[in-house]
């Protein structure tokens, strides 16, 4: 059991920063970043953010979700995260939250 909701600031090194022994996350969240991670190792140069705005670009991948704040404004994943260094900032309360289903 982890100790707290780590979503807002979680620190991204590798899958173990997020695995069984790691943070926990928002579930939509660690799968992002799961593939982004998978991605890196396969050459991707980029942060998540980027990573998501790429995945948009591929109609049958598209990774980079439609996200409801507040019930009213629809933004794009990829518009509530902040990545600085190893840090990714979620910047939205998950109380306040709905994914738009695909």
């Amino acid at each position: 059991m982890w100790g707290q909701d780590s979503t807002a600031d979680v620190v991204l090194v590798d899958q173990s920063s997020i695995g069984p022994g790691g943070q926990l996350i928002l579930p939509k969240l660690f799968r992002r970043c799961t593939d982004y991670l998978k991605a890196v190792r396969k050459g991707f140069n980029g942060n998540l953010g980027d990573w998501l705005l790429a995945s948009s670009a591929t109609p049958t991948r598209d990774e980079n979700d439609r996200v409801l704040v507040h019930d009213t404004i629809e933004v794009h994943l990829s518009d509530l995260i902040v990545q600085r260094n190893q840090h990714i900032i979620f910047q939205a309360d998950l109380l306040d939250i709905t994914f738009v289903e695909k």
